[in-house]
């Protein structure tokens, strides 16, 4: 069987086997594990505490932003977000624009943008001071255990890989090559793995997200914070922009469907000739009928003798 003892002394192994190489492997680990529990041991602080002290000195927050807006300056205010993103090295992950200007439809745009951490701040700063902040909302998710877990477990797959290419560049038969080769595939695989983790995690951690919802509006609504009658005037406001919407609304729906009621209209006309005239013939035999009866009676009543009294 081939150990670590063997190879530390230098000599190669005749045979090799995937047992020998999980022996191998298990007493790397423990070698590992014995150095960082002496070396612990020496600092006067156990494995368990290091770990503790880290997370605690160096937390890994994911901070997540929901802004709504509404502007009357939608155009201006849009451009003014997207600059001001890049001016603070973000840049803009997605965006969604709804409406049309030329159709008098208010428009919509909603963004999410990746901004550094230590920019969120200046940047809430600058978007509530250009428009009227409606909505806001903040989330912060720490997942300081799940990266500092991931990490250690890419720190002690890579002793294990540095350990096995020790090995490999002492072995000598085919199968123990082939035997380790395996392994080391197999580990490069979880290590590319919890890389793309931990630099996903860096990436979240690093660059906030901020998602950004904006309206286009006319009349401002007013917060809570205002006075009572800046209140009413904005709600009265509102209400007339919203009736002369409507009002606006119905007049280009009946505009734009006089073409189809006007031929309902021509339908409508012919449809009541026709029931007229229909009635018109009706009556006009029901009247003839009448007076052919009533003509017929009076003859009737000529002819007749008068009757003699006994």
């Amino acid at each position: 069987a081939f150990s670590a003892d063997t190879a530390a002394d230098g000599s190669a192994p005749s045979t090799f086997s995937a047992r020998s190489l999980d022996a191998g492997s298990a007493q790397a680990k423990s070698g590992s594990a014995d150095s960082a529990g002496s070396e612990s041991a020496s600092t006067g602080k156990t494995e368990e505490s290091i770990g503790t002290d880290e997370i605690s000195a160096d937390r890994k927050l994911i901070r997540n932003v929901d802004l709504s807006f509404e502007t009357t300056d939608f155009d201006t205010f849009t451009k003014e977000l997207e600059q001001e993103t890049a001016k603070l090295g973000g840049y803009v992950e997605s965006s969604d624009l709804s409406g049309n200007e030329s159709t008098s439809t208010r428009r919509n745009a909603y963004y999410t943008l990746r901004i550094p951490k230590t920019q969120v701040d200046s940047f809430l700063r600058f978007a509530e001071g250009e428009a009227n902040l409606t909505r806001k909302y903040e989330s912060t998710q720490d997942i300081s255990l799940q990266y500092y877990d991931t990490e250690s477990r890419k720190k002690a797959l890579q002793a294990e890989y540095d350990r096995l290419m020790e090995l490999l560049a002492k072995a000598e038969s085919v199968d123990a090559v082939i035997a380790i080769e395996q392994r080391l595939s197999d580990i490069r695989y979880q290590l590319d793995s919890f890389e793309s983790d931990l630099r996903r995690y860096d990436n979240q951690v690093d660059y906030s997200t901020v998602t950004v919802n904006v309206s286009e509006t006319t009349v401002l609504s007013a917060s809570e914070s205002s006075g009572f009658w800046s209140r009413v005037q904005a709600n009265l406001e509102q209400n007339l922009e919203d009736l002369g919407n409507a009002a606006i609304g119905l007049l280009i729906w009946f505009l734009s469907s006089l073409p189809i009621l006007l031929a309902l209209g021509v339908l409508l006309f012919i449809a009541y000739r026709i029931v007229k005239a229909i009635r018109t013939h009706r009556k006009k035999q029901k009247d003839g009928k009448v007076k052919e009866d009533s003509d017929k009676k009076t003859a009737s009543s000529e002819v007749e003798p008068p009757t003699s009294k006994l």
